[in-house]
């Protein structure tokens, strides 16, 4: 008889996990300067204005001070003036660096005011605590971390299995870049958008396996599809991919099925999702404004777009700020050799239908980053795609490559799963702790301007200052290594070969 893992080791790997990535987010959300995540002041402004109760605001100029970041682009310049709308601040939450001219009294301006408001309600009401600007922007950096925290760990849940021991969570150790953790911390929709997608197919992948999913994996995939939904204009898309994704993992007539059995929560949750997709469509059509690209301009970005997805891809690892700080370099060739090793062990385990699954996997994310940036974001602003735009989509690569390796793990003849999993894990841990101090080295002296809004002086200390911070994220990494080291001894005794293929 096969020595399965047992299931409490199995949690426990998964629970690890959840809470190595909750201390590094509260590290981040401590130790990053306020204002020194990407629109962090303008995503601010947002969000306080929507805890008041203002969803959009008034139109009204584009301050020069807010739009120095955007100069000289003409372009990006007027953009974002199209989607500035001034939005009620209570004086006492006010940053200090947002003082204007009194344009329009009592308001304070925000160029992404209109983006869909429905993610940032909750931050947003945090900020009504605090009697400053340093002391809301961390509560709803707080408030936000939780949220993708706990999207995060409903992933582990849904991906973790006995039969597998810990392989099942090896996707998902290099889909948490050093980025996502990041984008939990700050305030901004899209730790809100990349967390989302990571649960959604998470949920995906779990009702695609050949055990029956028990009700609470359809629960975890309306919640996450409806944040999906919600967070950003392309959220609508990355849900209906994933969706589709579910139909060619499953099969029509066990999806069919499915549903037929899930009985009214089904269609509960079915609803539930047209719902939010219908919401936040119905939002990008009325109030958002739109650019159409000509297939000259198409034609003229997507050579560059073709030349900046060696960037893309570091930027997806982990390039902080305002996209200028940077890891050593040895960090993304690291990253990125472990994402190469799991791609490779993946296509030399998987059946004939998962390599190609992989394959068009991997395909479809170069064309969506290719399109957003050639057909969206140069148009508009003549600026290069930021990964964080398509990194929703982009993590169904390392989850679906993890998954096919699980599954198939049985075949591996001169590598054992253990240590397979072991090195990923202690890779991850070392790469996290990287992106940390790099980050927190990087702020140490004088700030940038975009992240003296909050903080004038030009300096920035956390609460408490560097040293507890520091160790708090680095007791995160080692909380990585714990997991690994507990599914390198769980996974001694598993052989998921032995498990029907996914897709099969």
């Amino acid at each position: 008889m096969q020595d399965w893992p047992r299931p409490a080791r199995c949690n426990l790997v998964a629970k690890l996990l959840v809470a190595g990535f909750a201390l590094l987010s509260l590290a981040w959300v401590f130790s990053n300067p306020p204002g020194a995540g990407p629109d962090e002041a303008a995503n601010y402004i947002k969000a306080v204005a929507v805890g008041q109760g203002e969803l959009l605001g008034v139109r009204g100029p584009l301050p020069a001070a807010q739009g120095a970041p955007f100069r000289p682009s003409a372009m990006r310049l007027a953009w974002s003036a199209s989607t500035t709308r001034w939005v009620r601040v209570p004086t006492r939450l006010s940053p200090a660096g947002f003082a204007h001219d009194g344009a329009l009294s009592g308001r304070q301006p925000s160029y992404v005011g209109t983006y869909q408001p429905f993610m940032y309600l909750l931050p947003g009401l945090a900020t009504r605590l605090a009697g400053d600007p340093v002391v809301a922007l961390l509560l709803a950096r707080l408030v936000t971390a939780l949220i993708c925290l706990a999207l995060l760990a409903t992933a582990a849940w849904l991906l973790a299995t006995p039969t597998r021991g810990g392989l099942a969570l090896v996707g998902l150790l290099l889909a948490v870049t050093p980025l996502v953790v990041f984008l939990t911390s700050v305030v901004s929709a899209s730790g809100f958008e990349i967390c989302a997608g990571i649960c959604v197919f998470a949920a995906v992948l779990r009702i695609a396996r050949s055990e029956p999913p028990p009700r609470p994996v359809f629960v975890a995939l309306t919640v996450a599809g409806i944040i999906l939904a919600l967070s950003r204009p392309l959220g609508v898309i990355w849900l209906g991919l994933e969706l589709a994704l579910l139909l060619l993992l499953v099969g029509p007539d066990r999806l069919v099925r499915l549903i037929r059995t899930g009985g009214p929560a089904s269609w509960l949750a079915a609803g539930s999702l047209l719902a939010a997709a219908g919401l936040g469509v119905g939002w990008e059509l009325t109030i958002e404004p739109h650019h159409h690209t000509t297939m000259a301009e198409l034609l003229y970005y997507l050579p560059r777009a073709i030349d900046l997805l060696p960037l893309d891809l570091k930027q997806a690892v982990g390039i902080f700020g305002w996209l200028d700080t940077w890891m050593p370099g040895g960090a993304y060739v690291l990253w990125v050799t472990a994402l190469g090793l799991m791609l490779v062990g993946a296509i030399m385990l998987g059946t004939r239908r998962q390599r190609l699954i992989l394959g068009l996997l991997t395909l479809a994310t170069l064309g969506v980053a290719l399109g957003i940036g050639a057909a969206i974001i140069m148009p508009i602003g003549d600026a290069p795609l930021q990964a964080r735009y398509f990194l929703a989509f982009a993590i169904t690569v390392p989850l679906y490559a993890g998954e096919v390796i699980a599954l198939n793990a049985g075949r591996l003849r001169w590598l054992k799963p253990a240590h397979l999993v072991g090195g990923f894990a202690a890779l991850a841990a070392i790469i996290q702790a990287i992106a940390l101090i790099a980050n927190a080295t990087s702020f140490m002296g004088d700030l940038p301007d975009y992240a003296r809004v909050f903080t004038p002086a030009g300096r920035w200390t956390p609460p408490l200052g560097w040293i507890p911070w520091a160790a708090i994220g680095l007791a995160g990494c080692l909380l990585l290594l714990a997991a690994g080291a507990t599914a390198f001894r769980s996974s001694r005794a598993a052989v998921p070969g032995r498990a029907r293929p996914i897709a099969a």
